[in-house]
């Protein structure tokens, strides 16, 4: 065994690395602390220990794990929990004992923090996830390594490890919380894994097997999508990812997800199962003009294209005065009281609007999902998204899309349509004219 683990160090963690080791007293983080110092010569070690504020052994275990820091001469840090929790506590703890494990490595500017998790762990965790409808991702279970965490002793059995500790006569506290099984993994471990090994004594072995095809897929699907973002089936233009809807609605839906993933998630973020069902849903109705929010990113069916985009462009918004002129990154917009045209131009820049209704100033802003107008030559009102997707406005053009409101009615689509409720008359008093222009 500690060949094994001097050989998974060297080959992972680069000499004269300063290794932060998180020791809770338990048999397995007790291992981990005597089989690091067959290799402490090569590197820095410090122990942390986080004070989950439990239970009634909480101090008698950080005691116990700084008395072993001195035995080992290494530096000693720890942290306490001591936000109350009350609901969700096995994930709540977990989050806090790895923020808090985090924080003592920056302060001491340690290069890797070390846990004992070690196979049993690994199938209780893969068998969890599964019980809790995790993503397919997520059925990788434990990473041996994720940034800066390690954990060498994956691989190892819980008898392997209970056998070395009776070996070198190790000293070592039991969490009392291990045997309460209102948490689910003390239960599996307590009641269903030792009835799984009456039928297979290896248990932990065919979980450790199930992680690796996990992770063999994941890295089938990571080959496709890197191939995916470098073929011509993918654009970038002004900070919008266009998919080509087409070959896109063909593809497997992990694959789907993974590329969606990419664009919209940050490396070590994942879909939850509610999201991972509503992207289903949505990428099989595939209906031209549907949006789906992720975050800060949408989602959206165009016509050639599935278009993901930031939406920060939804924000902008911009009162102008009559007679002014105003120069804005993407076009230029002015307004002004004309009389009646003898003649009306051609172009889609300019419209003459009846201003009867309108005072001194106009707002031109960005088009919002829930916007309606009054179409000139139809019956009725209808969304400008629908209007746009109705006329094959395409994303690109729909994002650089503004409306001229006055107040809350929207006056003009510019560059497309104004509203039934201004159009002129022959009775028209107040004329304004509103020109639009790209910059």
């Amino acid at each position: 065994m500690q060949d094994s683990f001097n050989n998974k160090i060297s080959k992972n963690i680069p000499e004269d690395s300063h290794i932060l080791l998180a020791v809770s007293g338990g048999i397995d983080s007790v291992v981990l602390m005597h089989l690091c110092s067959k290799i402490s010569t090569n590197y820095k070690i410090s122990i942390a220990h986080v004070n989950h504020n439990f239970h009634k052994d909480s101090e008698k275990m950080e005691n116990f794990v700084q008395k072993l820091s001195i035995k080992y001469n290494w530096d000693f840090y720890s942290k306490r929990i001591n936000d109350k929790i009350n609901s969700n506590i096995e994930s709540r703890l977990r989050n806090e004992r790895y923020k808090l494990l985090l924080k003592i490595k920056n302060e001491i500017n340690a290069d890797y923090v070390f846990t004992a998790h070690h196979s049993l762990d690994q199938a209780e965790t893969i068998l969890m996830k599964i019980l809790n409808s995790s993503s397919f991702d997520g059925l990788k279970g434990i990473r041996e390594k994720k940034k800066h965490i390690f954990r060498p002793m994956l691989e190892f059995s819980k008898s392997d490890i209970i056998s070395l500790a009776k070996k070198h006569n190790l000293k070592y506290l039991d969490d009392p919380t291990n045997n309460d099984e209102k948490f689910l993994r003390n239960f599996l471990r307590k009641s269903i894994f030792p009835k799984l090994k009456t039928i297979k004594s290896n248990i932990e072995k065919p979980f450790l097997s199930f992680s690796e095809r996990v992770s063999e897929v994941n890295s089938l699907i990571d080959y496709n999508t890197d191939n995916f973002f470098e073929s011509d089936l993918y654009d970038l233009k002004d900070n919008i990812h266009f998919l080509d809807r087409y070959k896109f609605k063909d593809y497997p839906l992990l694959l789907k997800l993974n590329i969606i993933k990419r664009i919209c998630f940050s490396k070590n973020e994942s879909f939850n199962k509610n999201l991972v069902s509503e992207l289903k849903e949505f990428f099989h109705k595939e209906k031209t003009g549907s949006t789906k929010s992720i975050g800060d990113f949408l989602i959206t069916f165009d016509r050639k294209d599935i278009t993901v985009t930031k939406r920060e462009f939804l924000d902008f918004s911009e009162d102008v005065t009559v007679d002014e002129e105003k120069f804005f990154k993407e076009f230029t917009f002015k307004w002004t009281l004309e009389k009646m045209p003898k003649k009306f131009s051609n172009s889609s820049n300019t419209e003459y609007i009846d201003a009867t209704n309108v005072g001194r100033d106009l707002t031109i802003r960005s088009v919002k999902s829930d916007d309606y107008f009054y179409p000139l030559g139809m019956n009725g009102k209808k969304k400008v998204l629908k209007y746009l997707v109705d006329n094959k406005i395409s994303f690109l053009d729909k994002k650089n899309t503004f409306v001229v409101c006055n107040g809350e009615d929207i006056v003009w689509v510019a560059g497309h349509q104004i509203s039934n409720n201004y159009k002129l008359s022959k009775n028209s008093k107040k004329i304004a004219k509103l020109n639009f222009y790209r910059n």
